[in-house]
């Protein structure tokens, strides 16, 4: 990277370290993630670019481990929804069900703090609950 003063000062102690990061910051700007992984690949570095949401679908990891999955929502129709993440090849995890719809289990919720059901009626009525 052509800043080779950074090798003995990384070291140094904790507050130096964080001094460095600008440093890194702005030579990091000066090529694509792209370029920086090939440039980095030549010495055997682990890198690895971080997606960011619009990316993530495309990458081909995310697409082998079917971490992203297609889903027919019975509300919303076809849905995005995140795959398993740990694959077991005995006992492989699968989606069973969406995750509740706001509000689906307030009541439920509230009856198990103490409320009674006309209180719950009374907050539903005042708008505090959706």
């Amino acid at each position: 990277m052509g800043r080779e003063a950074l090798i003995a000062e990384h070291y140094v102690d904790g507050e130096k370290r964080a001094q460095n990061i600008e440093v890194f910051q702005d030579i990091f700007l000066t090529k694509t993630a792209e370029e920086w992984i090939e440039y980095l690949g030549q010495w055997d570095v682990c890198v690895s670019k971080v997606n960011n949401i619009d990316e993530l679908a495309d990458d081909p990891q995310i697409r082998y481990r079917n971490m992203i999955l297609e889903l027919d929502h019975p509300k919303f129709g076809k849905v995005k929804h995140p795959g398993i993440s740990i694959k077991l090849s005995e006992t492989p995890g699968s989606v069973r069900r969406f995750g509740p719809n706001p509000g689906e289990h307030t009541e439920e919720v509230l009856l198990d703090l103490g409320y009674s059901k006309v209180r719950i009626e009374e907050l539903r009525k005042d708008g505090v609950l959706g």
